[in-house]
């Protein structure tokens, strides 16, 4: 079907708004190595590009992209031009988990060609890469002395407790002559050699990066950080998205068809009880949210203390429990029953066969992407409940798709890998936490796919068709070919839904690694929007899953002027997203008003006047 795959590389094109970011990025370095005052070049940058963002004292600048559009591409090529135009050569990557350091591996990798040939004629070409991962002090230790243009990817773990490796004494004398400038003392730690460097620093998923520990190891590296990312900081004491360089919101991204279109599934069997699935800090009180069925609709109610919960009334709500009248307690109740798993994971695979076949025709090979509890044992051991379920409804209609294809088709014969020489099937793998170390070969080169090779993975050549993690895979990995994603938990409910979703977002690519972008696709929106359809199958006790995308979607926009009136935001809205009217009008009334987010500051000759109010201002 196609040539090897390592012979094989991604197919990268220039992008206008990446390079808007990276130019955005450089002219302020260019003012500010021609003005010295930090605030005024943010100022003068904001009132540029219309930006309605703090500025402060800070050394932090912000780039907001929405998942999926290639920040970390732009993070790189913004290396390359930093160094290029003001001769920076050291550079730290920190990244919060395992999976998005794979992924920041890889794609340095995957990009080096690419990068290479860019900047041909430039003397820094490449760049070195050191990864700073189980203590290997051997990595910085390179990094730092090295005189290349180099990056040292690492956590904020590393160096983020006294104890770590990094903060100890040094063992060995370190001689690189840029550690000792104005006749200073010798470093004590490594990490006071890299402080000494003056790198500047890329935070990859910025909302990550809190803590009070975190920040004090922090302190002392004085150059400018680079925060990318789709979500920032939100809690007290955190720096908040501020002196942005560059936006590209949520809105922009679908209208610019930079990105899949969603369409979300509730796939469920539906329980005649109520089920705790959510407590919540509203104002200053716990509130307990519950999944419930009302004249056979299920829906989502907020109950206080008082309320009537299956029958009993609320004494209190705790962080996660509740207490009844009768002192019998209710916790959280993430889990789904076994027949809510399968009717799941039979419509997942129901629509992944839908779509498989006609992207297979097209040189795409999709993915779906299942989330799960943080139970490796649902998955792996005796009695892998989840692996058991998927088998046998795959099977079934496994057997019933091939009964119907053309045997001399090229996708038949793609099928007829799905199960190896003992009947096993291959079609599915896993990645749960503490697989880095797990001595199963099966489980270890599964993990290896998951995480490092996407080319694999992305290949005809691999049957691999279907992931299954927990949270572990929810920031910072990601496939562009993941065509659908199914979450048989309702945990994580407090997490980003477009963070859990991002992960199927990019646009998709062909056995060329060539991305399917509205451009290659002749700029035809309808097949544009066929093929990159991204499919999202959750249970009924998340009746609010899209009501929280739109939300988001809207939160994480800055579309809207300081004052408007409905109609001025109906229109903005309609022009910039590419939504119908019925949405619309659903996001204003349901969303934005019923939420008050929105909230009207006056009447002008008849006409109601709106402003933002603190609380859509709290979500960005």
């Amino acid at each position: 079907m196609t040539t090897k795959t390592e012979t094989k590389q991604f197919q990268y094109e220039i992008q206008s708004y990446q390079e808007d970011c990276v130019t955005n990025i450089t002219s302020l370095f260019e003012s500010l190595r021609q003005k010295v005052n930090f605030g005024e070049v943010l100022t003068a940058h904001h009132k540029k590009n219309k930006y309605n963002f703090p500025v402060q004292d800070t050394k932090n600048i912000d780039i907001m992209m929405e998942t999926g559009t290639g920040k970390t591409f732009t993070f790189i090529k913004t290396i390359f031009e930093l160094s290029k135009n003001f001769g920076y050569k050291k550079f730290i990557i920190l990244i919060p988990t395992v999976p998005i350091r794979e992924g920041t591996k890889t794609n340095l990798e995957d990009t080096k060609d690419y990068f290479k040939s860019l900047y041909a004629n430039e003397k820094e070409k490449e760049i070195e890469t050191f990864v700073y991962e189980g203590g290997n002090i051997s990595a910085v230790r390179q990094f730092i002395g090295t005189s290349h243009l180099s990056v040292l990817v690492m956590t904020p773990s590393s160096f983020s407790h006294k104890d770590n490796i990094l903060n100890r004494p040094l063992e060995k004398d370190i001689n690189t002559p840029e550690l000792f400038v104005n006749n200073q003392e010798p470093p004590k730690s490594y990490l006071e050699c890299l402080k000494r460097l003056n790198p500047i620093v890329i935070m990859d998923e910025p909302h990550r990066f809190e803590g009070n520990a975190f920040k004090t190891y922090f302190e002392g590296f004085e150059n400018y950080f680079l925060r990318f990312g789709a979500t920032f900081p939100k809690k007290k004491d955190s720096l908040p998205l501020s002196n942005v360089a560059y936006v590209l919101d949520s809105i922009s991204s679908f209208r610019q068809s930079l990105v899949k279109k969603i369409v979300v599934y509730t796939q469920d069997v539906v329980e005649n009880t109520d089920t705790l699935i959510g407590i919540e800090k509203v104002g200053t009180v716990n509130k307990a949210f519950v999944s419930t069925l009302t004249n056979g609709i299920i829906a989502r109610r907020e109950l206080g203390v008082g309320a009537v919960f299956n029958g009993k009334s609320i004494k209190k709500i705790n962080k996660d429990t509740i207490v009844l009248a009768d002192d019998t307690i209710e916790k959280v109740d993430y889990s789904l029953s076994d027949e809510s798993l399968r009717a799941m994971i039979k419509e997942t695979i129901k629509i992944h066969f839908e779509k498989e076949k006609g992207l297979f025709e097209q040189g795409v090979k999709a993915l779906t992407l299942f989330f799960m509890e943080a139970d490796t044992s649902l998955f792996r051991g005796d009695n892998p409940k989840i692996k058991t379920f998927f088998e046998e409804e795959y099977k079934k209609q496994y057997t019933e798709i091939v009964s119907k294809l053309d045997q001399s088709s090229d996708y038949y014969k793609f099928l007829q890998n799905d199960f190896d020489s003992e009947n096993t099937l291959q079609v599915h793998k896993g990645y749960f936490s503490g697989d880095k170390g797990n001595a199963d070969e099966k489980v270890k080169a599964g993990v290896d796919e998951i995480l490092k090779d996407k080319k694999k993975l992305l290949s005809f050549e691999s049957p691999t068709r279907f992931i299954f993690s927990i949270w572990a895979l929810q920031e910072g990995w990601d496939n562009p070919n993941v065509f659908t994603i199914c979450k048989l938990s309702n945990q994580g409910s407090e997490i980003s839904k477009l963070q859990q979703i991002g992960r199927g977002l990019r646009i998709c690519v062909n056995q060329n690694l060539q991305r399917n972008t509205l451009k290659n696709l002749n700029d035809d929106q309808e097949t544009f929007w066929k093929i990159n359809n991204l499919d999202v199958v959750v249970s009924s006790k998340e009746h609010g899953f899209v009501e929280a995308i739109q939300n988001e979607i809207l939160s994480n926009s800055f579309l809207i002027s300081e004052t408007f009136t409905e109609q001025e935001l109906i229109k903005t809205l309609k022009e910039k997203s590419g939504f119908d009217d019925d949405t619309i009008v659903t996001l204003v009334d349901d969303v934005l008003k019923d939420k008050k987010m929105i909230v009207r500051k006056a009447i002008v000759d008849g006409q109601k006047i709106y402003e933002k109010s603190p609380e859509f201002s709290a979500c960005n």
